[in-house]
């Protein structure tokens, strides 16, 4: 997905320097020719995975296609239903790790302040 993502922005959002035109053309020619396949890629993790850092990675990666992608993907699929999802339960669950970490601090703390009151 990271590859995706960095080959996304190397050639839709960067290209205008680096690339020649002709070279450029040709890339975007060929990542939309096959956006099907990524596509379809993209909506299997976001349908199946459990995988927090992978359906996040999946996530930026959707995020850099959408300037670029026809619109029948982003509209006449279920991608918007997904999204929603997968961006709660994503959300969800690095909030549910954050205040397992604060909660586990604070214990940690107590444990040291009843530690310094009986010493």
């Amino acid at each position: 997905m990271t590859i995706l993502k960095l080959l996304s922005e190397e050639v839709f959002d960067f290209s205008s320097g680096q690339l020649t035109q002709t070279k450029a053309k040709h890339l975007k020619d060929t990542m939309c020719s096959e956006f099907s396949q990524i596509f379809q890629l993209c909506q299997f993790v976001m349908e199946n995975s459990q995988n927090v850092p992978l359906v996040a990675v999946t996530l930026e990666t959707l995020l850099r296609f959408l300037n670029w992608i026809p619109l029948g993907y982003i509209f006449e699929t279920k991608l918007i239903t997904t999204l929603i999802y997968k961006v709660l339960c994503v959300f969800f669950s690095l909030l549910f790790i954050y205040f397992f970490k604060i909660f586990a601090y604070s214990q940690i703390m107590m444990l040291e302040i009843r530690k310094q009151k009986f010493l």
